[in-house]
C-alpha cells in the first residue's frame, strides 16, 4: 500500500453535516464503514478528528476496533469546554481536562493518543496556562506523543505557537485566495521549525472554490464570479483537471506544509479526492504565478465565521 502524499482525511463529517456546500448530509454506519476501509486500502493513514466533532471520535474507534486493517495516526483536538465557567477552580479546570482526554482515549479504544490538538488558542494560556500544562503532564507520562494547536486566523496566535518548543502539530486554515499567512513571514518561521508538522484545513474554503458562484457568501468587495472565473482560468492554464485540482495543487507545492486536510461524505468522493492527490503540485514558478494573479480578497471572506456578518 502505498500512502498518498500529503493527504489526511479529515472526519468532522461523518460525526456533523458540516460544510456550506455538503449536500449529502452525515453518513450512515455501513458508509463510515466502507469510507475508512477506503482510506485505509488507499494509503490515507493520518485522519483528523475531535471531541467537537458529533460522535466522530465513538465512530472511528467501533471502526478501529472491528477492522483488521493496519491502525492509522489519529489527532484529536481536546473539548472546547464550553461548561468551564471563567471562575472555574484549579481542580475543576484539571478535571475538565483529564475527562476530554480519557475521553478521547476511550472513544477511539485506544492506550494513547498520536496527538492532540487545542481545539481554542485561548485555552493555551487561559487559567494561567493550567490547561496546557496539565496536557504536557499526560505527555510527560505517555498518554500523548504530540501535543500542538489548532489555530484560527490570528497571526500572532500562530508566531506565539510556533515559538513555544513544546509545540509539534499546527492546523491552520489555508487555501488558494488567502494573503494573510504569506504576507505576514509564517511560511518562513514554519520552514525554521521543521519539528513541527504544519497541517493545512479548509483548502477548498468549506468547498466554496470547487462550487458555483450562486453559493457563495454575498460580502462586501467580493465577486464570486470573477474569483470563479478567474479560477477556471488558471485551471486551464495549468492544465489541473478541475478546481479543486488546482486549489489542492497549489497547497501542496508549499515547502511549509507537510499534510491537508481534506473530509468526504461518501466513498465517491473520497475517490476523488485521492486522485487529485496523486497528481503532481504545481510548480515553484507556478505558485508564484497565482499568488500575484489571484484577485485579493477582504479577511471576511477567508473567515466562514465571519460571513454572516
Amino acid at each position: 500500500m502505498q500512502q498518498i502524499p500529503h493527504l489526511a482525511l479529515g472526519t468532522v463529517q461523518i460525526g456533523l453535516e458540516y460544510g456550506r456546500a455538503n449536500t449529502s448530509g452525515c453518513p450512515d454506519d455501513s458508509m463510515v464503514s466502507a469510507l475508512l476501509t477506503e482510506a485505509l486500502e488507499s494509503g490515507v493513514t493520518l485522519w483528523d478528528t475531535a471531541r467537537g466533532y458529533g460522535n466522530s471520535e465513538e465512530r472511528l474507534g467501533y471502526y478501529l476496533q472491528h477492522t483488521s486493517n493496519n491502525a492509522p495516526t489519529v489527532i484529536s483536538k481536546l473539548s472546547p469546554l464550553p461548561d468551564l465557567a471563567e471562575d472555574a477552580d484549579k481542580a475543576t479546570i484539571l478535571a475538565a481536562v483529564d475527562d476530554s482526554l480519557f475521553t478521547t482515549i476511550k472513544n477511539l479504544g485506544v492506550k494513547k493518543l498520536d496527538g492532540l490538538l487545542l481545539h481554542r488558542w485561548v485555552h493555551r494560556n487561559a487559567f494561567g496556562g493550567l490547561i496546557w500544562q496539565r496536557l504536557l503532564e499526560h505527555k510527560e507520562n505517555g498518554l500523548i506523543d504530540r501535543l500542538g494547536m489548532s489555530m484560527s486566523m490570528d497571526v500572532a496566535e500562530v508566531k506565539e505557537a510556533l515559538a513555544d518548543k513544546d509545540v509539534s502539530f499546527i492546523q491552520l486554515p489555508h487555501n488558494i485566495l488567502d494573503w494573510r499567512w504569506r504576507e505576514a513571514g509564517i511560511p518562513e518561521l514554519c520552514l525554521a521549525r521543521p519539528d513541527v508538522h504544519i497541517q493545512v484545513r479548509s483548502s477548498l474554503l468549506q468547498g466554496l472554490l470547487a462550487a458555483p458562484a450562486d453559493v457563495w457568501p454575498q460580502i462586501d468587495g467580493v465577486d464570486p464570479t470573477a474569483i470563479v472565473k478567474r479560477l477556471e482560468e488558471l485551471t486551464t492554464d495549468f492544465r489541473r483537471q478541475n478546481r479543486a485540482d488546482l486549489c489542492y495543487a497549489y497547497i501542496r507545492s508549499l515547502a511549509w506544509v507537510n499534510s491537508v486536510v481534506v473530509g468526504a461524505e461518501t466513498v465517491a468522493q473520497l475517490q476523488e479526492n485521492t486522485a487529485l492527490f496523486k497528481n503532481p503540485p504545481l510548480t515553484a514558478a507556478q505558485a508564484n504565478i497565482i499568488e500575484t494573479a489571484i484577485i485579493k480578497v477582504p479577511e471576511q471572506m477567508l473567515n466562514p465565521a465571519l460571513w454572516n456578518k
